[in-house]
């Protein structure tokens, strides 16, 4: 049903319409010059005489009406243009300027337009945001006039009328455009001989072998075989009158053909030399080398994700054959979880609740039938709980299980299947939101996933999610994950770094390499926090992204842009801990609320909130009070920061914070509070002590007790410490 003030507002479109108010569009426009720019009255009177002005006028007292806001456009071709959009101060904020553009947007996927592009300078920030909110993502940058001195973002919003072209998949929900789908890539081995051989019984790499075909069977890799192999088998197994079942199960695998025999001798040539070179140099290959030649040049001819192989030789020629082919040469053991795939520790968590925690645990074998139990209530047939999910592999061998128990009682689960790709972190994720303590399991689990990708990072993160998991997506959403259309699919790709000038082309590149993603070939200089980066997406289109969201979508990860602000601010050693995390010694404790959180409260004086302004750079300094350690043993950005009185503050204040009602009088006297919002947050392997702040002329007694600002040259220095190999 339409609001009041939407029925006493009309969208007037037609010539006839809206000739009474062409006058007093060209004055509402003059007054705005500043934010709308200047347009010749002439052009107006032409726009609507083709149709292409809308007037939103509302209705008084009787049947008369008044001017109440315009959107003027340009259409040609298959995309238009909003060349104004302007609406009376005291309309705006009531909707009005939502109407004129859906009018518009209706109005040009009725002709078959595929887009609208607008021009929005880059200092007006809420203008900015109305377009954002409308789905208008910038598509290019360009500068303004020299007069003022403007940076333009051109936006570009895509319509949902029949197209013979495909959309670009960019939303806000998909910033980088990346592949989110049911499909999940399996890249295709080539199997050798003896890998084969492997599987029989009393082989001693029997157990290798059977964690190779195990983790197939999970989704980890597809298995293949050359057609040399199969002529192999016959070679050496096959007699007279009989299949031996060893070639009978070979036709069962996908198989490739050998290259031509042009591209297999040049092949073989130089493929020898890297793998065989004694017996290259003495001209002649046993018919075994000659046999795994030819299946590393069946797999680099038809691109293949890699060979598997126990051989020797072959396996030591590994990286060459990674750098000169793109191949990946691996042995069966890399499918077993000795070191990569271990069980996760028993962790114990603080709740809400006083006196509550919840427990993280490896999956006790004795819930198998609560899981199942569970993943059904979901939606889950019982066969893909077994077959997909993992719900009856008491081994972890091949899915590493995670369990959230609150009282006992099982509230989310997690299955990280095997991958043969170590920068690639797949999950399914299932979480029981009726239990009270949903939120922090999702939480918690999701950030399990995201320290694994940490570990490997640059790394992806793909997660499937079961059914009705509300609860998980807008957790994930605050955690940078990217969904796919239905919300069943989410993916993320996590840096995990502080990126400088002096590290920018390695990141760009590893991230190219992860992801097909690319950023500037130079290092930008920060202008502000919603400065737009430009992108290149991994479907070949380019779009602008800001510069927080370009961190949230690959954190933990840090932009030290030349010129960024940053602040050192102290904290206590037993504050210090449960906020940030960066002890190496273990606790039986339980973990503290704030660990939980992506984003953190830090509450300091009032008089600090100047210095916290949304992307400011801060370096956590422990003091040594309470046997601190006197250096900097973190760094985190800023997302937002306000005032709050102590009477006022809430748990939503103190939950992601480490204080209570009770420690608050410990921060100042003063009853209102600065409380400052941060995340990203990123341990320095070396934490930077106190003779090298004095150094660098921001170590000194008097300027490391309160929060204070360090100059570009001083962050610089400070990171090459924390970060140097």
């Amino acid at each position: 049903m339409a609001s009041r003030q939407e029925a006493q507002t009309l969208i007037f479109e037609t010539a006839s319409e809206v000739a009474p108010f062409i006058d007093e569009v060209i004055e509402a426009a003059n007054r705005e010059r500043l934010a709308l720019g200047f347009l010749p009255a002439s052009l107006f009177k032409e726009q609507a005489r083709k149709g292409n002005l809308f007037v939103a006028v509302r209705l008084r007292e009787g049947p008369k009406l008044a001017y109440a806001g315009h959107l003027m456009f340009d259409a040609r071709r298959a995309h238009a243009s909003v060349l104004q959009l302007h609406v009376i101060p005291e309309l705006q904020g009531r909707g009005v300027a939502q109407r004129l553009l859906g009018r518009l947007k209706a109005h040009l996927e009725e002709l078959g337009f595929i887009s609208i592009h607008a021009r929005v300078a880059e200092d007006l920030k809420q203008a900015n945001r109305f377009w954002e909110r409308n789905g208008f993502y910038v598509q290019s940058i360009a500068p303004g006039g020299k007069a003022r001195d403007r940076t333009i973002l051109i936006r570009s919003h895509e319509l949902t009328s029949q197209q013979l072209f495909e959309r670009s998949g960019i939303t806000g929900q998909n910033p980088f455009g990346l592949d989110i789908s049911h499909r999940t890539e399996r890249p295709i081995y080539l199997l050798d001989l003896n890998v084969l051989f492997d599987f029989g019984p009393r082989r001693p790499r029997r157990d290798a072998a059977v964690d190779l075909f195990r983790a197939e069977r999970f989704g980890s890799c597809e298995l293949a075989l050359s057609s040399e192999l199969q002529e192999e088998l016959v070679r050496n197994l096959s007699a007279p009158g009989r299949t031996d079942p060893m070639l009978a199960w070979a036709t069962t695998f996908i198989t490739f053909p050998a290259p031509p025999k042009v591209d297999k001798e040049r092949l073989l040539a130089d493929l020898g030399g890297i793998v065989f070179p004694t017996s290259a140099k003495e001209g002649a290959f046993t018919p075994n080398e000659k046999s795994d030649l030819t299946h590393l040049a069946t797999a680099i001819h038809h691109r293949l994700g890699g060979f598997i192989t126990s051989d020797d030789a072959v396996l030591a020629a590994a990286p060459v054959l990674e750098v000169r082919y793109g191949i990946d040469v691996i042995s069966p053991t890399a499918f077993q979880p000795a070191e990569r795939f271990e069980a996760d520790r028993e962790e114990m968590l603080e709740t809400g609740n006083a006196g509550e925690s919840i427990m993280v645990t490896a999956f006790p074998a004795t819930g198998e039938s609560e899981l199942r139990q569970m993943l059904t209530r979901l939606g889950i047939a019982d066969a893909d709980a077994i077959s997909l999910w993992g719900a009856a592999d008491s081994t972890e061998r091949i899915i590493q299980r995670t369990a959230v128990l609150s009282e006992g009682r099982l509230v989310g689960y997690l299955g990280c299947t095997m991958q043969v790709e170590g920068s690639t972190i797949f999950g399914r994720l299932a979480i029981d939101e009726r239990q009270p303590n949903a939120t922090q399991a999702a939480r918690l689990l999701l950030n399990k996933l995201l320290t694994k990708a940490c570990d490997a990072s640059p790394a992806q993160v793909r997660v499937h999610l079961a059914p009705r998991q509300v609860v998980a997506r807008e957790v994930a959403a605050v955690l940078g994950f990217a969904g796919s259309e239905d919300g069943a699919v989410l993916s993320k790709l996590v840096i995990n770094r502080v990126v400088t000038l002096k590290n920018w082309s390695t990141t760009t590149s590893g991230l190219h390499e992860l992801a097909k993603l690319r950023l500037p070939a130079s290092c930008p200089s920060f202008r502000d926090f919603d400065q737009q980066v430009e992108v290149h997406c991994p479907d070949g289109n380019r779009r602008f992204v800001r510069l927080q969201e370009l961190e949230s979508g690959l954190s933990p990860a840090i932009f030290c842009l030349p010129g960024r602000n940053a602040v050192i601010t102290p904290i206590l050693r037993e504050f210090a801990e449960p906020l940030l995390g960066h002890s190496r010694q273990d606790s039986f404790l339980p973990r503290s609320r704030a660990s939980q959180y992506s984003e953190r409260h830090y509450i300091s004086s009032k008089k600090t909130l100047k210095l916290f302004a949304p992307g400011t750079i801060i370096l956590f300094y422990e003091s040594s009070k309470g046997g601190g350690s006197s250096s900097i043993v973190a760094i985190a950005r800023v997302r937002r920061a306000y005032l709050k009185a102590d009477k006022a503050t809430n748990a939503s204040d103190l939950d992601p914070s480490v204080l209570s009602a009770e420690t608050l009088s410990m921060i100042g006297l003063s009853e209102l509070k600065t409380v400052t919002a941060f995340d990203n947050v990123i341990h320095l392997p070396r934490p930077v002590g106190l003779a090298s702040l004095k150094r660098l002329g921001c170590g000194e007694s008097t300027q490391l007790i309160t929060t204070r600002r360090i100059t570009p040259e001083q962050l610089e220095r400070i990171l090459e410490e924390g970060f140097a190999q």
